[in-house]
């Protein structure tokens, strides 16, 4: 890989931000959507997302909360044939939104019920989006049992929506299957896509890391980078790019990827 380009703005929250998904690639691979994220409530004037251009990586397109701020921070984003999507799964039973960032509409509006999940905490690491369905997941001591309930009485449980009619169409109960955080040693942060495995390693004491580039099916080590601290984040749909972000949350960084 070759660095090509990096991006640092006046829209500061841009960075390194929580989603499962911060930031996605458009179809074409010719610009890219990132999550802006907000250490507190956001509110309606506030950047939800950022478009850029590639190779540019000149600012394209700005979308804002507007009145979906009352439904709080991106947690995720999709790609849905041409389109971004992007989905809020607030705390508190205020309502789960989609937004198409492409074309600057709203998808689908969902309030939470508090009956189905009860004191459950959302899971929106684990949730999913498609055109079709929407698969919230929750986790926690099942609704209804005594607040001093053991570890057993705790579930996850999925709430499974229709898209275009937010209507419930399912609900699904399992055992809680959170486990504990990786091990010392281990890549703080992994990417696979385009039959390769990206590894980022860095410590919080220094400003430097290393990025690992495996053969995804061997895991043939490919190059080794040492470098600013940084963590990739998405390989563009035509696997020529791959973005990554400084941990310090300072700039992106684009890389070409020569195969």
């Amino acid at each position: 890989m070759t660095l090509a380009g990096e991006f640092s703005g006046s829209e500061a929250a841009c960075f390194d931000v929580s989603p499962r998904e911060p930031m996605l690639f458009s179809g074409d691979s010719k610009s890219l959507w990132l999550v802006c994220g907000q250490h507190y409530a956001p509110r309606p004037d506030d950047p939800m997302a950022i478009r850029l251009d590639v190779p540019a990586m000149q600012m394209l397109d700005i979308r804002r909360y507007g009145e979906a701020d009352v439904s709080g921070q991106i947690r995720g984003l999709e790609r849905i044939g041409d389109s971004v999507w992007a989905w809020q799964f607030p705390y508190g039973g205020k309502p789960f939104r989609i937004r198409d960032l492409t074309h600057d509409r709203e998808i689908v509006t969902i309030p939470m019920h508090v009956q189905p999940i009860g004191g459950m905490t959302e899971q929106s690491g684990q949730s999913q989006v498609d055109e079709k369905t929407i698969r919230l997941k929750f986790c926690g001591v099942r609704p209804g049992a005594p607040r001093d309930a053991v570890p057993a009485s705790q579930i996850c449980r999925t709430l499974s929506f229709d898209t275009h009619t937010a209507a419930l169409i399912g609900i699904v109960d399992e055992g809680d299957d959170r486990g504990p955080y990786q091990a010392i040693g281990q890549p703080r942060s992994v990417l696979t896509g385009h039959g390769l495995r990206v590894e980022a390693f860095w410590r919080h004491d220094s400003k430097t890391g290393e990025l690992v580039v495996r053969d995804a099916a061997t895991g043939r080590e490919r190059q080794r980078i040492v470098s600013i601290a940084q963590r990739p984040l998405e390989i563009s749909s035509n696997g020529v790019c791959l973005m990554t972000v400084a941990i310090d949350g300072g700039a992106l960084r684009l890389h070409r990827i020569h195969l």
